[in-house]
């Protein structure tokens, strides 16, 4: 690591390692060149190569993200939710080292829960150190804790708990990149908002929510249908999902799963509220996996509802809905600020 560039309480906490082995991005699952995120971020120069590093005696990852200016306008931040996809990644690489290097035989990851808090900002960050530990490693379950930094300024961005369980597999080839069909039919129909504060999404509301992360191309995800009702706090949505968001195997990454639902809570949030997440004190976000999404499914449902309102907070959750089958959960508290919409 360059230490000119590195806050001196960041160097600090490197110099505590003395066994650290240089480790290559995505080499616990393999590099694939249409990987979500590996594709669009390292390929397409959004971001230099991840510089990892691991320390076999204490379980920890450690290294830094390293994103283009070019991708991002001046004061313009590097989205909280490309961080939280990184963290995911970072989250499972670690724990099937961790895992694999105390179990025999072929196993297959699954995160279950990834709990995410905002720390702090910085807007001009390009630099990101974190540092991640295998914090419980206990029969096919492993908890890994992530925190991330500005890599200059020292600043504390996020603090992340992801939650994997490993299940022994009868062969290898179940996880084969085999294609999945093409175009496959959720078959979820539009739940009927017919409240007197019911409407529409406009299309720029719909292409919004179609954007992953700012710095990615337009059709990656589509959203063809929507209707927000401000007076019982509900938002629906149908969306489709492409080819080239896939994490292995061939299932929509989980941070894209959990990208969309943020997508809609925020727009959820700021049709009720009348503010933007900028006006947000902070963030807690925590995400549960139940199933799988595999790629090119259509006509999937997010379902974001209002849990809950006080002076100080609101509470959101959002289900992603396969068919009839829940797949993803997010619920997001909004601390608020003192001044509030009259809406509320």
């Amino acid at each position: 690591m360059n230490k000119k560039i590195l806050h001196s309480e960041i160097q600090k906490h490197i110099d505590t390692f003395t066994d650290l082995v240089s480790v290559e991005f995505h080499s616990t699952w393999g590099r694939h060149k249409d990987t979500f995120p590996e594709a669009h971020m390292e390929h397409k120069n959004v971001m230099r190569t991840p510089l990892y590093w691991y320390s076999p005696s204490s379980r920890s990852y450690i290294g830094l993200w390293q994103f283009s200016n070019a991708h991002f306008s001046t004061g313009k931040a590097v989205q909280e939710m490309t961080l939280a996809t990184l963290i995911d990644d970072v989250a499972v690489e670690l724990a099937y080292r961790v895992f694999n290097s105390a179990n025999e035989g072929p196993h297959v990851g699954v995160t279950v829960n990834l709990n995410i808090r905002r720390d702090g900002e910085s807007a001009q960050a390009r630099t990101f150190y974190f540092a991640a530990d295998a914090a419980t490693v206990s029969g096919r379950k492993v908890v890994v804790e992530c925190s991330l930094f500005d890599a200059l300024s020292g600043t504390k961005i996020m603090t992340a708990r992801a939650l994997l369980v490993f299940v022994p597999i009868a062969s290898k080839a179940i996880l084969s990149d085999k294609p999945q069909p093409i175009s496959i039919d959720a078959g979820s129909q539009l739940p009927a908002l017919d409240g007197p504060a019911a409407r529409h999404l406009s299309t720029e509301e719909l292409e919004n929510l179609s954007q992953v992360m700012n710095f990615l191309p337009h059709g990656l995800i589509a959203h063809t249908n929507g209707r927000v009702d401000v007076q019982t706090g509900r938002l629906v949505v149908l969306l489709s999902f492409g080819k080239k968001i896939r994490g292995p195997p061939a299932h929509v990454h989980g941070g894209v799963l959990a990208t969309v639902l943020n997508n809609a809570s925020a727009l959820l949030f700021s049709a009720v509220t009348g503010n933007t997440l900028r006006s947000v004190v902070a963030l807690q976000r925590n995400v549960s996996y139940r199933k799988g999404m595999p790629i090119d499914s259509q006509n999937v449902l997010i379902d974001a509802v209002i849990e809950s309102t006080s002076k100080d907070q609101i509470i959101i959750v959002a289900q992603l809905l396969r068919d009839t089958q829940l797949c993803t959960t997010l619920r997001t508290t909004f601390l608020l600020p003192k001044i509030r919409s009259s809406k509320l």
